[in-house]
């Protein structure tokens, strides 16, 4: 599936998402908790973004429940300037992911560092 800056690698990130292009790689020592990837919803074809977090089927307790505090305070969430999101889970390999709204645009940090 080409996407813009003509990457071809469409890889499954969960049942529900197909990976189309990676959209941040933070490293742990910088304090990023996961991987984000621009998607496509399989079941409606509209693009999404899925976050996967680092660890795997290692995740800490502590981490899966920070995860699920993100997923129900964003799920409470109704407003125009705040992702929705679609869904969440646990992956094959037993990664855990949210599956929210893709916002096109510049990351929020680098956004922010311009004003």
């Amino acid at each position: 599936m080409p996407v813009p800056g003509g990457v071809q690698w469409p890889i499954t990130v969960s049942g529900a998402a197909q990976a189309v292009a990676k959209l941040s790689s933070d490293a742990p020592s910088s304090g990023g908790q996961a991987t984000v990837y621009q998607a496509v919803q399989e079941s409606t074809g509209r693009a999404v973004a899925v976050k996967v977090l680092f660890g795997g089927p290692f995740l800490s307790a502590r981490a899966r429940l920070r995860l699920d505090r993100e997923a129900a305070i964003l799920a409470a969430l109704n407003h125009p300037h705040i992702v929705r999101i679609v869904d969440r889970g646990r992956s094959p390999d037993g990664s855990f992911y949210l599956v929210m709204d893709y916002v096109d645009g510049p990351p929020l940090d680098e956004a922010l560092s311009r004003r």
